[in-house]
């Protein structure tokens, strides 16, 4: 009787650690949208070991980056782009464990409301737009534990844009947490663990 109520203890503990690691939750920033003047702020929970439910929120400020890299005009000069968004995905990392160094792939939804404001080359007259948008977010990318409760997210988002009002410039305009340069962006967020 003494080893079957030894053995029930031993048996229910690890279901108990098991299940806390299972709901392991982290908040983080992204730390490459910063230098397009963007806060992003993420909160993941663990619902499984190898699976994960994500929120984030984030505000852009007057940020100056051009939306392409392509030589081309569209008639507008010194874009400022602000705005703030939300988005909520899924992620599946490869390691069925939790707090290991792991790959992942994930699948979300981005909205926001964006204020745009250009220059026309023509006749120097500001061109205002603001309005909603929505896009589909596909991110890959590498989880690294850094310390028992820090990790570091290190990827790529492409989000490509499912609507949105007119914007302020057909090539050169930035939404708020799609990426400036081809509705991309770079994803290196700094988690705390809990």
């Amino acid at each position: 009787m003494r080893n079957c109520i030894t053995f029930l203890l031993i048996l229910t503990s690890n279901v108990i650690f098991a299940q806390k690691d299972i709901l392991k939750k982290s908040i983080g920033l992204n730390i490459s949208s910063l230098i397009g003047k963007t806060i992003d702020f993420k909160y993941e929970n663990n619902f499984k070991s190898h699976c994960s439910f994500q929120i984030a929120i984030g505000l852009m400020i007057k940020n100056k980056l051009m939306g392409s890299l392509l030589k081309i005009s569209d008639g507008t000069t010194d874009w400022e782009n602000s705005g703030a968004f939300t988005s909520i995905g899924f992620r599946y990392k490869t390691s069925k464990e939790i707090n290991r160094n792991t790959l992942y792939f994930g699948a979300k939804s981005i909205s926001g409301y964006f204020i745009q404001i250009a220059e026309s080359i023509a006749n120097e007259i500001p061109i205002e737009s603001s309005g909603i948008f929505t896009a589909i977010g596909i991110e890959s990318g590498f989880e690294l534990r850094i310390i028992d409760k820090l990790n570091l997210d290190m990827g790529i988002q492409f989000s490509p844009v499912i609507y949105s009002n007119k914007q302020a410039s057909q090539y050169f305009s930035v939404l708020p947490g799609i990426g400036a340069i081809g509705n991309s962006q770079a994803i290196l967020t700094l988690k705390y663990c809990f």
